[in-house]
């Protein structure tokens, strides 16, 4: 078992590569010249569009959405270059957020960030909590492996009832997140947009 330490290390490393995720992110973002954001203004427009239909016809890419980073950090725990790909996707996950969220921002202006809270934030509400669950034990699986690799004690990843409780939890939750992209998203966006487009 790693201690108590190392566990906070894990899950301090996970929330720090998330929040420079979402620094690089607003930076990327910020840095889009005005004449392609006019071209990007018609491509946020379709995408919304589209993401007001929702309905089972979506229903297989939110699943695919909501369990593809949770998946592959899960995968990665089991071995040891996780140690270095978990806060990778960490920072991937965190740079895609805020990337899309003030794209809003700057496409739509004030109204973009109401959009932005109907179109990503309420299944990011399920799926963010169980990405940091998943990739801080991942953390946990990846040093337990390269520890063992070194040659500094027998230390196997963690593989008992705790972990495997806590995965099928996930996966309960992740689905939810993806019912409600495809189901609650796309009534909350019909509902805001109007209000933002006048």
């Amino acid at each position: 078992m790693l201690d108590k330490q190392t566990t906070s290390i894990c899950v301090a490393l996970t929330g720090v590569f998330f929040l420079a995720g979402l620094v690089a992110g607003c930076l990327v973002a910020g840095r889009i010249q005005p004449e392609a954001l006019v071209t990007l203004s018609d491509y946020l427009e379709s995408s919304l569009t589209r993401m007001t239909q929702g309905g089972t016809g979506v229903m297989g890419h939110a699943l695919f959405t909501a369990f593809l980073m949770p998946t592959l950090v899960f995968i990665l725990g089991y071995t040891i270059p996780g140690v270095a790909g978990i806060p990778l996707v960490m920072a991937a996950r965190g740079f895609l957020l805020s990337y899309a969220i003030n794209l809003f921002y700057r496409v739509f202006g004030s109204s973009g960030l109401i959009i932005a809270l109907g179109a990503l934030i309420p299944q990011s509400l399920l799926s963010l909590p169980c990405l940091f669950l998943l990739a801080s034990q991942g953390m946990m699986c990846s040093l337990s492996l390269l520890s063992s690799f070194r040659g500094k004690g027998r230390r196997l990843p963690p593989n008992g009832r705790t972990v495997w409780r806590r995965v099928l939890i996930c996966a309960a939750v992740l689905t939810a997140s993806a019912l409600l992209e495809a189901f609650v998203s796309p009534r909350l966006l019909s509902a805001i947009l109007p209000l933002t487009t006048g």
